[in-house]
């Protein structure tokens, strides 16, 4: 249809801002790395996904991708994960102990591992992944709904939890 946007947006339907995001603050970093997807971890913890996203190198084993983000030709990459399914599948590491653990985390990152190592061939689509914000900030300010995630997959109540309200 020929749009392009300046930043493409994925996230789970369960994840919020817990405050305002302005996304203008991205669009000169993307700018400067129009072939890099940001998979970022939301909703795991503040703490935990703040570690991550200092300490974790762009080549870890696998990816949160509760949010990601990107210009338009770097998440056009990113979403061709299930058309490509069959060109990166083998390189999974099912040999590994925990193999079969957070195994759409790990297929993310074997398709980011994959498609890095596909842009160096010759004619291979630019594209590169980070754990980080595009201004490598580590501000990351949103949280997984956990009625919205329940109610995807039950018709009962959503249980109580240690963290709701009025506990």
């Amino acid at each position: 249809h020929g749009c392009e946007y300046k930043a493409v947006i994925r996230t789970r339907p369960d994840a919020k801002p817990t405050r305002p995001l302005d996304l203008r603050r991205f669009l000169e970093p993307l700018r400067a790395a129009p072939h890099t997807a940001h998979a970022l971890c939301a909703g795991m913890g503040r703490r935990y996904c703040k570690l991550r996203a200092r300490v974790w190198p762009h080549t870890a084993c696998w990816a949160d991708d509760q949010f990601a983000l990107g210009a338009s030709g770097a998440m056009r990459a990113y979403a061709r994960f299930f058309p490509e399914f069959h060109r990166f599948a083998w390189w999974y590491p099912v040999a590994r102990a925990d193999g079969w653990r957070h195994v759409s985390e790990r297929l993310l990152g074997v398709h980011f591992d994959w498609r890095v190592r596909a842009a160096t061939l010759p004619g291979g689509e630019a594209f590169s992944w980070h754990v980080k914000q595009p201004d490598a900030r580590v501000d990351f300010g949103w949280e997984l709904d956990r009625a919205v995630c329940y109610r995807c997959f039950s018709d009962k109540p959503v249980p109580a939890s240690p963290h709701s309200p009025g506990r």
